[in-house]
């Protein structure tokens, strides 16, 4: 799967990376099917693995619509696929902590299934547990991808992810 994910990664490029030019490309009508056809865990960790910094941002920005709905197990398995690469984890950390409020450094500490490089990394890169979730930026694109972000926060918390929001800040 990780190879039909980086072919599928290749071939969203091109339309994924037009914002440069101020315009952006509808992905999920021309990309759902595939997308689901290669399987969130697969495609998210390869992107994870293949896109840095500021394009992978946009990247999951874009791609809002698919991930909004994985549930904890699907963004445990992301992390297992990934915990091998310390500079993966380090893009991993600030995404699931910011948008998904999940304190990926508890589960990378608590985890057997989460690599030894995932927890040396974490240790020493984000000591503090990583970035604070719900930033303003993160709830004002959340709310023009159409997410409830409280919502999400909730469900997750439901399916036994550990937050770092306290439940009153998502009742």
């Amino acid at each position: 799967m990780t190879e039909s994910a980086a072919r599928l990664i290749g071939e969203m490029t091109g339309d994924v990376e037009v914002w440069r030019t101020g315009l952006e490309v509808p992905l999920e009508p021309k990309y759902r099917g595939a997308l689901e056809s290669v399987g969130a865990v697969p495609f998210m960790a390869e992107l994870f693995r293949r896109r840095g910094d500021a394009t992978l941002s946009h990247w999951l920005i874009q791609l809002a619509f698919f991930w909004k709905d994985l549930s904890f197990a699907d963004w445990k398995q992301v992390l297992y696929r990934i915990s091998d690469d310390a500079t993966v984890v380090y893009r991993l950390v600030p995404f699931f902590t910011e948008f998904l409020a999940i304190d990926v450094v508890r589960v990378i500490r608590e985890d057997p299934g989460v690599h030894e490089t995932a927890r040396i990394f974490a240790a020493a890169g984000f000591p503090d547990g990583g970035p604070k979730p719900g930033s303003a930026w993160v709830s004002e694109i959340c709310e023009e991808q159409g997410i409830d972000i409280r919502r999400l926060w909730r469900r997750l918390a439901d399916e036994g992810a550990p937050m770092k929001v306290d439940r009153t800040q998502i009742e």
